[in-house]
């Protein structure tokens, strides 16, 4: 039996003069980022702010623990605890292993991270997006013992079982109702939250659940679809059944107390053929029946294009309160550039026919994409004003080309220098937009003049976002 811990190490910047910090998220979220939360003090954080629920080490852990090892699930970030006490609580628990999440974003603390902890005689296993990406280099370190590539539940038991050294390869559970419910203890369990912007229509305490793995869509820019899921053309899609889902949810409501509960998939309610028998339509429809039954709030995360209005509406009479939908621009063109595969149109029709329907819409959109102009960047604004006047609400980062996404892959091919500075792929910074409006420009975008910069002189430009 194995003693090992998963999780996530802090990352965080204070600032001397007030203490006030900027927290970032890192496992669980989908664009990684320093300071979503604002500047506040670390005690304020806690419990209080949009925090995501790290579901790949929480299912690992649960896997490794199911099969008889010593496990320690900690996740420092919903603490919002310093380095100091990280390190304590880790010689504390004394683990065999380490299997710690990291991002490009907070590359260069995580592995100071990793070195720390193999100083102290623990062997370090790197997961998460960076390292699937960048497994081959990372494993190349001498405080590094294992690198594992994609969702890893299946290589962290391989690993505990006594597996040796080296990169393990993405190898992903098929039957995902084999899997026990991923670890979710108090009281770091009630410091997840994702309202939407709609704390006012969200009760609290909220459970965040997946219903599937994977995605069958092909945005350029998604992170997870091409790093932490992906070994064939279908992006993995697994499906749990709706009896699997609401014993979880069973579980969450009468153990733990929860409320709300988000259905966190990358996309809830793909279901394919719209009919009893298809197995996604049976899923939706399931989990909708049996919610309604159960009385239970729920919000869930979609797109316009996966399913008819009528399943939309069966969802919101079944108790959904709220969802989020990726749009990322309402230029035609823009959307075609990132493989988003929607129109304009498609989407405003979609979203006020929700609005009407009394759900509480909040929107996933992006701006100084590759390839918008500066007209279509202002035509997105437009429509997001006007849609703002029916009551949804937004967020529009600046679009990040992350390591290990096609769209990064482009910017490396048309020879961008885009590895020598990993703190500047913070989602929520925007600290590429130099390099954007590079890209708009050698590729005579409307709206931008010819030139070419370096990642290095983006990185020391001193610009700031204008939308």
């Amino acid at each position: 039996m194995a003693r090992l811990l998963f999780g996530q190490a802090p990352w965080y910047l204070i600032d001397p003069h007030d203490g006030l910090s900027k927290h970032g998220m890192r496992a669980g979220c989908r664009w990684p980022s320093l300071g979503l939360g604002g500047r506040e003090s670390l005690d304020r954080l806690r419990g209080n702010s949009y925090l995501c629920y790290p579901f790949h080490a929480g299912y690992a852990a649960a896997w490794c623990q199911a099969h008889g090892h010593d496990v320690f699930f900690y996740d420092a970030i919903a603490w919002y605890e310093t380095f100091a006490v990280y390190y304590q609580r880790v010689e504390e628990f004394a683990p065999d292993i380490v299997f710690l999440e990291m991002s490009s974003a907070s590359l260069a603390v995580d592995l100071q991270a990793a070195h720390t902890l193999a100083d102290m005689g623990i062997k370090v296993c790197l997961v998460g997006p960076h390292a699937s990406t960048y497994a081959e280099t990372l494993i190349q370190e001498p405080f590094v013992t294992y690198v594992a590539q994609g969702e890893y539940d299946c290589a962290a038991l391989a690993i505990a079982h006594g597996g040796p050294p080296g990169v393990y390869p993405t190898d992903l559970p098929t039957d995902l109702d084999a899997l026990p419910f991923p670890i979710l203890d108090p009281p770091t369990c009630y410091y997840y939250n994702d309202h939407f912007a709609f704390p006012e229509a969200i009760l609290a305490p909220q459970v965040q659940v997946w219903t599937t793995r994977g995605c069958l869509y092909n945005c350029n820019f998604c992170l997870w679809r091409h790093t932490m899921y992906t070994v064939d053309e279908r992006g993995s899609y697994r499906q749990r059944s709706a009896a699997n889902v609401l014993a979880e949810v069973d579980d969450r409501v009468h153990r733990l107390g929860f409320r709300h509960v988000l259905f966190d998939d990358d996309t809830f309610s793909i279901v394919g053929r719209e009919a009893p028998g298809s197995r996604g339509y049976d899923r939706v429809v399931g989990i909708c029946e049996g919610m309604a039954q159960r009385g239970v709030q729920w919000s869930f995360m979609t797109r316009v294009d996966c399913h008819s209005l009528d399943l939309f509406q069966r969802m919101r009479d079944s108790g959904a309160v709220a969802c989020k939908v990726g749009v990322e621009s309402f230029s035609d063109r823009t959307l075609k550039g990132i493989t988003k595969n929607l129109t304009a149109d498609e989407e405003v029709r979609v979203i006020k026919a929700l609005v009407a329907m009394g759900l509480k819409v909040y929107l996933a959109t992006m701006t100084y994409i590759p390839g918008e102009s500066e007209t279509e960047r202002a035509r997105t604004t437009e429509v997001l004003q006007y849609l703002g006047s029916l009551g949804v609400r937004w967020q529009r980062p600046h679009c990040t080309p992350l390591p290990g996404t096609p769209l990064f892959d482009r910017f490396k091919a048309e020879g961008y220098e885009m590895e020598s500075d990993f703190s500047l792929y913070d989602g929520g910074a925007g600290k590429l937009h130099v390099l954007i409006e590079d890209f708009n420009r050698t590729h005579g975008v409307d709206g931008f003049e010819s030139g070419r910069h370096r990642i290095e002189e983006v990185a020391h430009s001193g610009a700031m976002p204008v939308v």
